[in-house]
């Protein structure tokens, strides 16, 4: 998969709060977001904001979430960040965009995975 990534429900919140979620197009032409992910920003309520903009924004595709393999389940992250970075090491070329930069820098060295954080890539 070229010029795509997994994001994490917090840069979604964030970049939906700040009314920038097209900053999220600096990574990838086209962002996935993994079904937990989604059930978590859904569960925000149809009013809110980050909900709003995940059902309206075209280039965020809400994507099915397989098991991810047990190295990365072990670590015991949420659904959310599991699935994200699952989906992204079973792609080789997706980057992870996700807010948890010792996990993002310990999963970026075992995987040599491309991870974002909200402040910047954590290699």
């Amino acid at each position: 998969m070229d010029n795509t990534a997994a994001v994490n429900a917090s840069p979604l919140i964030f970049f939906s709060r700040s009314r920038r979620i097209e900053l999220l197009l600096a990574f990838a032409g086209q962002i996935y977001v993994p079904e937990p992910v989604a059930a978590e920003i859904e569960a925000r309520g149809s009013k809110d904001i980050t909900a709003r903009v995940l059902d309206e924004t075209p280039w965020l595709e809400v994507v099915p979430s397989k098991p991810a393999p047990d190295f990365i389940a072990d670590w015991g992250l949420g659904p959310g960040e599991t699935a994200v970075l699952a989906l992204a090491y079973e792609n080789p070329g997706m980057e992870a965009i996700i807010d948890e930069v010792e996990w993002g820098r310990a999963m970026d060295n075992v995987c040599q995975l491309r991870i974002y954080v909200k402040n910047g890539p954590v290699s």
